[in-house]
């Protein structure tokens, strides 16, 4: 049972929601099957380990009852029957902790039932609480929406006839503008998701739907409601890319209209704003190196990082690439050490060993962290890549030409090879490998007129990964 859907579910609850759950199960209401609720309260007592040896089937099926024969089928449908009470009961956790959801299904029932009375006692309180609410993302003109209408076929149901009363007793005018300021916002929001798939994986899709769905925004639509402007700026970051002005009217946003967003919103703002600080600076803009550290700063004094309060590999390994370049030793430790607790368990030691690589490779000890790095397992293909661009540069440091024309060879291979990368990205690390081959070689027999060229070809060259520590190289052997 170890590996069934219902363990997995129940291993997420906290004790709080167990505690629940078994009320829920208990409740003649969703559960009349006294067999299942012996299941769960049995299970209970096994959160949150579930030891294989005590969730073992056969070993639940004696506790539970131990006077009758062993049945598979039996059981089994017992374990459906409680996995089903568990979804339903996320589900219902779900609806009953949206206000707004919970009380529009509520309008409907009592529009339904004509309990007007209760009805138009709930259209005020609904009213007031939308009015009080001080974020106003998508969802919040959605649920004006549905308030609106509501009002509307309520109006119209008690006065079908006098059409000008319910014209000024609803928002008629302004439903479409709730309805539009949700379309226009989740759209943008789809469209970007979409964009940074291209930019990160080998992806294509169908653009001309995206340029339509631009000339239906007006300057007066996007100025009326931050959450739209926001988004569309967003969106700008990708479809004109030459544009550095839409990354700071999205900071001017923000500093006055964040907490009008949701979480997870303001989350991706800070997401797509780092990424693409990091498209420019690869193209030459060093200036915004600052820009991506203090986004990552700002974010985490805010808790808006790490996402959810869960701590990804990737964001991990990032911010401490992004500290080290610009010389943040301390803060980067200290960032290395404190969050390594917030990583999940599984993967906690080989992001940290990877980050230790990489601040040991910044502070000049690089034999340990060659050493420390040849104990990180890759987790995907930029992962990957990442590290094979680490250990090329620790062979190069610590002169093992051999083992780096080697490493080399087959890091190439693998870029030639791999269908996930998108051309671009190829582009990056083929330019790396090929120009730290070229300035090792140059190291070994030294030509001043081969060392110019290669100098020039590496400064005007602005799609090459690391392109700051190959001149680094470079001026060491000009010294």
């Amino acid at each position: 049972m170890k590996k069934s859907i219902l363990i997995e579910i129940l291993s997420g609850f906290s004790h709080k929601e167990v505690r629940e759950f078994s009320e829920y199960v208990g409740s003649p209401f969703f559960n009349k099957n006294q067999s299942i609720i012996k299941l769960n309260n049995y299970l209970r007592i096994q959160h949150p380990v579930f030891d294989k040896n005590e969730i073992e089937k056969r070993k639940v099926f004696q506790e539970l009852f131990p006077k009758v024969k062993y049945n598979d089928g039996f059981m089994r449908t017992l374990i459906f029957g409680l996995s089903a009470l568990a979804e339903n009961f996320l589900s219902y956790t779900r609806y009953k902790n949206s206000y707004y959801k919970d009380k529009t299904f509520l309008l409907y029932e009592l529009n339904d039932r004509h309990l007007d009375r209760h009805l138009e006692k709930n259209i005020k309180l609904i009213s007031r609480k939308l009015e009080s609410e001080k974020v106003r993302d998508s969802e919040y003109y959605l649920d004006k929406y549905n308030l609106e209408n509501e009002k509307y076929l309520y109006y119209f149901r008690k006065k079908p006839d006098v059409f000008e009363k319910i014209v000024k007793k609803t928002k008629l005018s302004e439903m479409t503008d709730y309805l539009s300021t949700f379309y226009y916002s989740c759209i943008a929001g789809d469209y970007t998701r979409l964009c940074n798939l291209k930019n990160i994986y080998n992806f294509e899709f169908d653009t001309r739907r995206l340029d339509k769905f631009l000339n239906l925004l007006s300057e007066e639509t996007l100025n009326k409601t931050p959450c739209v402007l926001i988004s569309y700026y967003e969106l700008m970051l990708f479809k004109n890319r030459g544009d550095v002005s839409y990354f700071y009217k999205i900071k001017e946003q923000l500093e006055v209209n964040e907490n009008t967003l949701e979480d997870d919103h303001v989350y991706n703002i800070y997401i797509n704003l780092i990424n693409f600080c990091n498209r420019k600076i690869a193209e030459g803009h060093k200036e915004l190196e600052t820009e991506v550290f203090e986004l990552y700063r700002k974010g985490l004094e805010k808790k808006i990082f790490p996402f959810r309060g869960i701590l990804h590999f990737r964001f991990y390994t990032t911010v401490t690439e992004t500290a080290l370049k610009l010389g943040e030793y301390d803060w980067s430790l200290y960032f290395i050490n404190s969050y390594k607790n917030r990583l999940p368990a599984e993967i906690r030691e080989n992001s940290y060993n990877y980050a230790r690589a990489l601040y040991d490779f910044e502070t000049g000890n690089f034999t340990e962290s060659l050493e420390t790095l040849s104990l990180v397992k890759y987790n995907d293909v930029y992962h990957k890549l990442k590290c094979k661009c680490l250990t090329a540069m620790l062979f190069y440091e610590l002169g093992y030409t051999v083992q780096l024309l080697s490493h080399i060879d087959a890091f190439n291979h693998f870029i030639m090879n791999d269908k996930l990368l998108n051309k671009d990205r190829k582009k990056l690390y083929s330019a790396f490998i090929k120009y730290l081959k070229k300035i090792d070689s140059v190291r070994l027999f030294f030509n001043s007129g081969n060392f110019e060229s290669l100098w020039a070809k590496i400064e005007t060259d602005n799609s090459v990964y690391n392109k700051k520590w190959l001149l680094k190289k470079m001026e060491e052997m000009a010294q």
